[in-house]
């Protein structure tokens, strides 16, 4: 939950990628990583209904990653990516 929370609130930096485009990203991050966190939760409280999440929660971390593959925030390739996070 954490990690989506820092994605639904995460201060953003200059990139080459509009703001807009940035902050849509980073709020479906969020969403996709609460998902997953949500439904682990779920997984873990046991019982017969939680047997359906012992899987499925990698679905969703799945997308994130896939997410994550099309991520525009460097513009300029991988060169550009690290300069971008230098702050962080």
């Amino acid at each position: 939950m954490v990690f989506g929370d820092m994605f639904l609130f995460h201060a953003r930096h200059e990139a080459a990628a509009p703001a807009i485009v940035l902050t849509v990203q980073h709020r479906i991050f969020g969403a996709t990583l609460a998902v997953a966190a949500l439904a682990k939760a779920a997984a873990e409280l046991g019982g017969e209904k939680a047997r359906a999440f012992r899987v499925a929660w990698l679905l969703p971390l799945l997308v994130f990653g896939l997410e994550m593959l099309l991520y525009t925030e460097g513009g300029a390739g991988m060169a550009g990516h690290g300069a971008a996070h230098g702050g962080h």
